[in-house]
């Protein structure tokens, strides 16, 4: 297939698979400080976790954009469907309708989003895997947490791992 396309076609497809290249280099630069701690970048010098986890440090400029799922979800009204995502965020559906300020609603509703493709990930590299089978996580994304969370041969995710990586949706919840 790849060999009748054209090289314009062919580039194409290979962004829609592994993401622009900027997105993956931002995703990295943002990662590889980060992967020695089981906790998110913080500032050990401020006072609330608000102030020490800031979103901006965990979740870079560019991924924002593949983080609308949820809110776009949201546009549909009654005939939104939540059933795939994690209880975590089916149980905070009825919040984020009741947000009326549109930037807001936007911002936790990626975080949710970020949440779930969190623990889809986590999902997709345990024993059983049937409750992350079919979901897609964004190509910058993937690369992202693969990274962070040093994915292993066996592709199954290490205690440690999952730790760290619970440590992640904790910080992202309570931020």
């Amino acid at each position: 297939m790849m060999e009748e396309m054209t090289p314009l076609q062919k580039l194409a497809q290979t962004i829609a698979i592994w993401g622009a290249k900027k997105d993956i280099e931002k995703a990295l630069e943002s990662t590889e400080a980060h992967v020695s701690r089981n906790i998110p970048p913080y500032d050990a010098s401020t006072t609330t976790p608000r102030e020490a986890y800031a979103l901006d440090k965990i979740i870079i400029k560019g991924e924002w954009d593949y983080l609308e799922d949820i809110y776009n979800n949201l546009q549909l009204g009654d005939e939104a469907d939540f059933s795939a995502y994690p209880t975590f965020v089916r149980n905070r559906i009825e919040r984020l309708r009741k947000i009326k300020d549109e930037s807001e609603n936007m911002k936790l509703s990626c975080i949710f989003s970020y949440i779930n493709h969190l623990i889809k990930f986590k999902d997709q590299h345990s024993i059983d895997f049937s409750s992350a089978k079919g979901h897609k996580i964004p190509n910058i994304l993937r690369h992202k947490f693969s990274t962070m969370f040093a994915v292993s041969e066996s592709k199954r995710l290490p205690p440690k791992k999952i730790s760290r990586l619970i440590c992640f949706v904790l910080v992202i919840s309570f931020t």
